[in-house]
């Protein structure tokens, strides 16, 4: 059975597991949920990933806290530490990413987050009411689904912050943005 961290503020929280699995919800963890759950405690499956050079982030390590789980791996050429929490008092779910050159090599390093956005109870229900659209002003993708009767003015965005030179730490951030009614 997968060891889970709960992290959650009154409107805003996230299950994630060892091994990084798990999935993120706004609201109310029934009814509107942000990516995917799985009841599968044998597979484990993940609804939000990291690719790294497009290959899944497998942690080595997990350590879960009160307020943030850390995972850790080695890989050949960098050591790479992770580390998510929800805000106190907003709707938004980090990944703190610090990645560790181990070689005197210049090299590129390519970042992906996946998500398996449901927006609603369950990814079979919601997945072809979901509308997606690129702000430029944010510089992300908002969707939202468009037939939820509660929810359906309420957008989610990714977004990330630049990489700095100073420790090269990454934030990615899943951000739940209440909008007034308007149309897709």
């Amino acid at each position: 059975m997968p060891w889970v961290n709960v992290m959650a503020n009154p409107r805003f929280g996230c299950i994630i597991s060892s091994t990084m699995a798990g999935f993120t919800f706004a609201y109310n963890a029934q009814q509107f949920k942000l990516t995917g759950w799985s009841n599968d405690i044998v597979r484990d499956n993940a609804s939000e990933m990291l690719l790294i050079n497009k290959q899944q982030f497998v942690p080595a390590t997990a350590r879960h806290s009160q307020g943030f789980s850390s995972f850790d791996a080695q890989y050949d050429a960098f050591n790479i530490k992770t580390r998510v929490f929800v805000a106190c008092d907003k709707m938004e779910k980090y990944y703190q990413i610090k990645i560790e050159n181990k070689t005197n090599d210049a090299m590129d390093v390519q970042l992906d987050m996946v998500y398996k956005l449901v927006l609603g109870t369950t990814e079979e229900k919601t997945a072809r009411y979901l509308y997606s659209k690129w702000d430029e002003a944010s510089h992300s993708i908002m969707v939202r689904n468009v037939y939820h009767d509660q929810y359906r003015n309420v957008k989610v965005r990714h977004a990330d912050d630049a990489v700095g030179a100073d420790g090269h730490v990454l934030h990615l951030v899943l951000i739940v943005v209440d909008i007034p009614d308007e149309s897709a």
